[in-house]
């Protein structure tokens, strides 16, 4: 929609707002109508629809970027130059622990072979590990139809998790590898407004807190990204 300019403004501030807009109809973005999801490390919009996963149950999530701006001075003048550096861009999320895919097994889904990938990339073979230590498994690695065979300890029975969808263990390589992470913005009117999608992220953090007065956990996932891109609305609209 057009913006007035100062002069359109001043004659006609009494009678009409300072910028038209949808309001009036109660056509507004809100976090209803957004939604977080994860997908391929660098996303290719022509194929946005079917390579991204929403992430539900999400409570909170924040991006932040930050430009360094070097500033230098010469004598005979107090006037800066500036020179703009790199930008940094990091994120937070803010997530309930249920009893199903946990924050960083959610994020790290980009389509169903990604989790199928995930799953497998968890070593089986206890007993010997092949190489494989137990600091670098992601998540649960008893497999619960071995656990009454005698292959694994009885114990494990009751906390084993199929296919292991607690991913917690941050050190592990899993998490070495990049991920992707958008947000696609919609109206109340389900049309797509835009978005911005973040391109190979790294996780470098995660906490979980326990309180007795809480209902529910919480789990918070922060990460860092080496891009964002604008999303083309056109690729999200569903009218």
């Amino acid at each position: 929609m057009p913006l007035k300019n100062l002069q359109e403004w001043t004659t006609s501030f009494k009678e009409s707002r300072v910028q038209e807009s949808n309001l009036t109809t109660g056509d507004f973005l809100s976090s209803e109508t957004s939604v977080l999801v994860s997908g391929p490390p660098v996303l290719s919009a022509s194929d946005a629809l079917s390579t991204l996963i929403p992430i539900g149950l999400v409570q909170n999530f924040n991006i932040n970027q930050g430009k360094q701006i070097f500033t230098f001075n010469e004598i005979g003048s107090s006037k800066p130059f500036m020179i703009p550096g790199r930008t940094r861009t990091s994120a937070n999320i803010s997530r309930i622990l249920f009893d199903g895919p946990s924050l960083m097994y959610a994020i790290n889904l980009s389509n169903a072979d990604k989790e199928k990938v995930a799953i497998e990339e968890v070593p089986k073979n206890v007993g010997g590990l092949s190489g494989n230590s137990i600091e670098d498994w992601p998540s649960n690695p008893w497999d619960s139809s071995k656990v009454n065979d005698g292959t694994y300890p009885v114990s494990f029975n009751g906390i084993s998790s199929d296919p292991g969808q607690f991913f917690i263990n941050l050190r592990s390589s899993f998490f070495n590898k990049p991920i992707g992470l958008g947000v696609v913005l919609y109206d109340n009117e389900s049309e797509a407004y835009g978005g911005f999608y973040l391109e190979e992220c790294y996780i470098n953090g995660h906490n979980m807190s326990l309180a007795s007065q809480s209902v529910v956990i919480m789990e918070n996932v922060s990460l860092f990204a080496t891009n964002i891109i604008p999303l083309n609305p056109s690729n999200f609209d569903t009218q």
